[in-house]
């Protein structure tokens, strides 16, 4: 903090393989214990932590068993940190979108992936969490902005903030139809309106369309 810290990170990374049974309930309940500790000590040093549970993409798993596992993953997280005494409201929630893995055969909608995610949310985030911030977690930044806004679409009075933390997008110069103009803000659009986006930009085709089909692979 004296060098001009005043957030701090960890990553915990978490792998589905269903054929051998994993995550089983020590690996997340190991991880999550450390992420706690870890925000705790984040915490008493008058550091503002930023947890990230970090689900692979890799796998064949569809996304029903990706919603259940990030609940659990959630789930636990929170209540570690409840049981650690960490201060929610000065916590940043770090955690990937709820995706299938890569090797996942069945097609999902931008619109599946959005009731997914804003469902594990809803039923797992600490109600003192003011901002979740989502990760890119390897999906292209037009494939994740897509999912993002949609996602802010469907939040509707939820009290986190729903925002991205994706350094690839740091890297990418702006162009017409690129991921920047796919950002739907919600909090932070000029009319503080859930769905509304900066002047100018457009809300390209994939995100408007119902039946916009994303990649499986």
């Amino acid at each position: 903090r004296k060098a001009g810290c005043r957030f701090t990170k960890w990553r915990s990374p978490i792998t589905i393989d269903v054929a051998n049974q994993q995550p089983s309930d020590i690996v997340m309940e190991a991880n999550m214990q450390d992420l706690a500790r870890f925000a705790l000590i984040s915490q008493a040093e008058g550091l503002v932590p930023i947890i990230e549970p970090d689900i692979s993409l890799s796998g064949k798993h569809d996304l029903e068993t990706a919603v259940m596992i990030s609940l659990k993953v959630q789930s636990t997280l929170f209540k570690a940190c409840l049981e650690h005494a960490v201060f929610m409201g000065g916590t940043i929630l770090k955690s990937s979108i709820v995706n299938p893995g890569k090797k996942c055969a069945k097609s999902y909608t931008v619109q599946q992936f959005a009731d997914a995610n804003i469902a594990v949310l809803r039923r797992a985030i600490s109600c003192a969490i003011t901002t979740a911030n989502v990760l890119s977690d390897g999906q292209s930044l037009s494939d994740a902005a897509s999912r993002l806004s949609v996602m802010n679409q469907k939040k509707g009075n939820s009290q986190w903030n729903l925002s991205f933390s994706w350094s690839a997008a740091a890297a990418v110069a702006p162009a017409p139809e690129s991921a920047a103009d796919a950002f739907l803000l919600s909090d932070n659009s000029p009319s503080g309106k859930p769905g509304d986006k900066f002047p100018g930009n457009k809300i390209p085709r994939s995100v408007e369309s119902a039946d916009y089909k994303i990649p499986s692979s």
